[in-house]
């Protein structure tokens, strides 16, 4: 049976210039089903496959019909002592033209290609009770007998705080209190202070094992967005407060990561740039935020301390 005529085929190596497009198209072939993957979170999506098509000895493939991409096989050249393979870590189809011969066809190329470079096999992964699976095995790839995919569930997760967390954020609030540098009272953070967070969805927690051991809010506060420090062509800014970690947990870099997944999360929201305060003493607390390169944009005397005040581009 002839192969059916979808348009003018150009087999070409994708480089960095294809990213936007990259990224459409593995979007748009693995949301519906069988895979039903929720790509809506667009940094992510590039982040993910920027990762896998600039990874050292990288190799990635497309085939554009009518001069759109509308296959792709993002992968790498690997070096084993069997010999050199190409691995496929993503490989998807348009979906109007699955099902139409396209992939095979794709596959072909790319088989003849990676010859010509010196490979003497293809590896990829799949799901077994996917579509995809037999697709494969239709094809003349194989099960690697005993080969088994592994994974494992790390027992530490940042997630949105609900109101089931208020009992422990309070308690993980007042552990704080008197502690050095710290400007919080028994009545701040109070649950006041809770409800205005839940209610903009603006708490984070971390949890290990379901129990909370650290948290952070992204905050509104009129007082430190009108500091004249911070710099104007960075508006809109957001800002990130009240980060604390269990006491027994500190000195882990647990506070680095919940900055970092905090501005995240300000970046998703449409924030061009982050600030926040930092106590002029807390050496520890520089120290520890000094890997992220902020801007030291000033001083300021608030809540009866000394603050250094903290900008930095998202």
């Amino acid at each position: 049976m002839e192969p059916q005529d979808y348009g003018k085929e150009e087999f070409i190596v994708l480089d960095e210039s294809y990213m936007d497009e990259m990224a459409e198209l593995y979007k748009t072939a693995f949301a519906g089903e069988p895979w039903n993957d929720d790509w809506s979170d667009r940094e992510q999506l590039y982040e993910y496959v920027k990762e896998i098509s600039s990874a050292y000895h990288c190799l990635n493939y497309g085939l554009k019909i009518d001069g759109k991409l509308a296959a792709m096989s993002l992968g790498m050249i690997r070096h084993w002592w069997e010999g050199t393979n190409y691995n496929i870590e993503e490989l998807c189809v348009s979906p109007e033209l699955q099902g139409k011969g396209v992939g095979s066809r794709f596959l072909k190329m790319i088989e003849k290609d990676i010859q010509t470079r010196g490979a003497v096999g293809i590896f990829l992964q799949t799901d077994n009770d996917k579509p995809a699976y037999r697709f494969y095995h239709k094809i003349g790839f194989g099960d690697l007998g005993a080969h088994v995919s592994l994974y494992k569930s790390l027992p530490r997760k940042i997630v949105m705080a609900t109101e089931e967390d208020r009992e422990e954020l309070m308690a993980l609030y007042k552990m704080q209190v008197g502690k050095e540098f710290c400007p919080w009272t028994d009545d701040y953070p109070s649950d006041e202070t809770v409800d205005f967070d839940l209610s903009r969805d603006a708490l984070f927690v971390m949890k290990e094992d379901g129990k909370i051991i650290a948290s952070v809010s992204i905050e509104e506060d009129e007082e430190v967005d009108k500091l004249e420090c911070w710099n104007p062509a960075l508006a809109s800014a957001g800002e990130l407060a009240r980060l604390a970690v269990l006491p027994e947990k500190q000195g882990q870099g647990i506070a680095r990561q919940m900055l970092k997944f905090g501005m995240n999360e300000l970046k998703r929201r449409g924030c061009k740039s982050i600030h926040f305060l930092v106590n002029k003493y807390n050496e520890k607390a520089i120290r520890s935020y000094a890997q992220f390169d902020f801007d030291v944009v000033g001083e300021c005397h608030l809540f009866e301390q000394d603050f250094l005040c903290y900008e930095k581009v998202l």
